[in-house]
């Protein structure tokens, strides 16, 4: 095995970032046309079924849906491709020893650099339904930018590491995140929940994420005392994935 020195960390997250967009789209018709399209095809479908349809009594229902499901296909895609990461580069952990971290961090990175070329898709519709634009984006975006790396990071990291020993993991993550998307206030309001229920919104990590993004677009204000609190929950997180990915990463090369 050859040895891969720490210093060339970013370098080798670099390439993987690189590959992930050479590789991820390829073939395709539309390439990365797919990450706008995705989105705005189910805000569409909800808006009409919920708007149109159900009659949801919502001011700027498109919106209200728009700001959270960009951030909501970042999450979705960052973990359903993260769980597999170790599995796709097993002939790379194979033959070279390096800090196999990267890989989940690179497909986080991937669709953070995606959600960040989505933003002007939103901005236009923001304009268009007559909102303001807000001073306040030039630090928030940036910050949320930020929590959502570092939340998303731990949880790929252990999801990924799972993988490697039970291929299953891979299929129960997108079903529990088709259940977390429902039980997450994206397709609804927070304020929209039964009382008796509105503990199991509060205390969803995902929620705190959306939540502030739509605040964040709408209304050009965010949560810093809930974000100083998520901090503490993601670096406990941050804890316990390190723990587990030294344990078992011995074993990668057995079970790849």
């Amino acid at each position: 095995m050859i040895y891969i020195n720490k210093k060339i960390f970013f370098q080798i997250l670099y390439f993987l970032v690189l590959k992930e967009f050479t590789l991820r789209y390829k073939g395709t018709l539309f390439g990365y046309l797919w990450t706008i399209l995705n989105p705005l095809t189910f805000a569409l479908i909800y808006f009409i079924a919920f708007k149109l349809i159900m009659r949801f009594e919502i001011e700027n229902y498109g919106i209200i849906l728009l700001t959270a499901m960009f951030p909501w296909f970042w999450i979705n895609t960052s973990m359903v491709q993260g769980t597999t990461s170790f599995r796709q580069n097993s002939s790379l952990i194979k033959k070279i020893k390096f800090n196999y971290m990267t890989m989940p961090l690179s497909n986080i990175l991937h669709d953070a650099i995606h959600f960040f070329f989505s933003l002007p898709i939103i901005f236009f519709f923001i304009y268009y339904s007559d909102m303001s634009f807000h001073l306040s984006w030039l630090w928030q975006i940036p910050l949320l930018f930020i929590v959502q790396i570092l939340f998303l990071f731990p949880i790929v990291l252990v999801l990924s590491v799972l993988n490697v020993f039970i291929k299953d993991a891979e299929y129960i993550v997108s079903l529990l995140l088709t259940m977390i998307f429902f039980l997450t206030p994206i397709i609804y309001l927070e304020s929209m929940v039964p009382e008796s229920y509105q503990i199991f919104v509060q205390f969803n990590p995902f929620n705190i994420l959306i939540s502030n993004w739509r605040s964040l677009f709408v209304d050009g204000a965010i949560n810093y005392q809930e974000l100083f609190l998520f901090l503490f929950f993601i670096t406990f997180l941050a804890f316990i994935a390190r723990k587990i990915y030294l344990k078992y990463k011995i074993y990668f090369s057995e079970y790849l």
